[in-house]
């Protein structure tokens, strides 16, 4: 289980020489702090701040306070769309818990791939990731309080009810790729299209509150409002602040290598300031598959319960 958790003050010569109490306030931890108020001068009068003279000495910096302004980007000015992001990703990758998914639609054959997590620090530390193959999932789960012990499991889905889990054995042989992936990472790597965002400076339009629509979500991720509305239709609906724009992104698959081209994003935040979904589509002037297909990239990826209680049944975790 998962659970949470400026304005420049100055202090001296701007209440002028009369107040020993802000000039000495204002000389704390300053070398050649003065015992005796008749040999300090204030250079040009209490107007110029910042500055304090010793007669026959060099000046001196005045040492200023300042307190940060913790007012939420997304709060403060949502239409900074560069200030939001950065926050929404420090936000993300700070939380205690989170549920995520993410797809991919390349029109490459056998690109295409649907990868769920989850992760929760308490009441201890829990990292799994499910990847959807065929009628169920197969998966890696770490336990251990490095995250350091590893599991790999399958799981069945019921024929009738695509959404039901009705078991998973611990006992699958893990892949090359099992053992050397880096469950962490992968997730982290979600967020590398809001740091090339942030890095090219590219413009961030701000389109202000609209509807994120999420389809074929992984009911397991989802908190019970959520799971609610799945249930009565299709797809899952959520209100966010959403930024659009294009960004030069890296869409490289394991076995095609860099394919870096102009990337289409769209990005919900919550009204918290977390992220909550991202869409990626890079058409190129590649030629796809079939003919008259162009090559086309495409990604989404959602996030839900940043630091939220995150309850992973025992009985389906336990291994066999």
């Amino acid at each position: 289980m998962g659970t949470a958790g400026g304005a420049a003050g100055s202090a001296g010569a701007a209440g002028g020489a009369a107040g020993t109490g802000g000039v000495i306030g204002a000389l704390s931890g300053v070398k050649g702090v003065v015992a005796v108020l008749g040999t300090l001068t204030l250079v040009g009068g209490a107007a110029t701040a910042g500055v304090l003279y010793f007669r026959d000495d060099a000046p001196v910096e005045e040492t200023v306070a300042v307190e940060e302004d913790d007012t939420p980007a997304i709060e403060a000015d949502p239409s900074d769309g560069a200030a939001v992001l950065a926050e929404a990703m420090t936000l993300a990758l700070e939380a205690d818990s989170f549920t995520s998914e993410e797809t991919r639609w390349d029109n490459v054959p056998g690109s295409s791939i649907t990868r769920s997590y989850m992760y929760t620090l308490e009441p201890e530390p829990v990292l799994l990731r499910g990847q959807l193959v065929g009628p169920g999932s197969t998966g890696i789960i770490l336990t251990g309080e490095d995250l350091d012990e590893r599991r790999y499991w399958q799981d069945v889905r019921d024929p009738s009810n695509f959404e039901q889990i009705i078991g998973r054995d611990f006992g699958r042989q893990p892949q090359p790729d099992d053992i050397e992936a880096d469950l962490r990472a992968e997730w982290e790597g979600l967020f590398r299209v809001i740091e090339d965002i942030l890095d090219q400076g590219v413009e961030i339009e701000y389109t202000g509150l609209a509807d994120s629509e999420e389809q074929f979500v992984n009911r397991e991720l989802l908190d019970e409002e959520l799971r609610q509305q799945l249930d009565q239709g299709a797809e899952v609906v959520r209100e966010g602040h959403r930024y659009t724009g294009t960004v030069t992104h890296d869409h490289s698959l394991n076995y095609l290598g860099a394919r870096v081209y102009g990337t289409e994003f769209e990005i919900w935040i919550s009204d918290e300031g977390y992220p909550l979904a991202i869409d990626l589509e890079a058409v190129t002037d590649e030629p796809g598959e079939y003919p008259g297909d162009v090559l086309t990239f495409s990604r989404t990826a959602y996030f839900y319960n940043f630091n939220q209680v995150i309850e992973i049944d025992s009985e389906i975790l336990e291994g066999s």
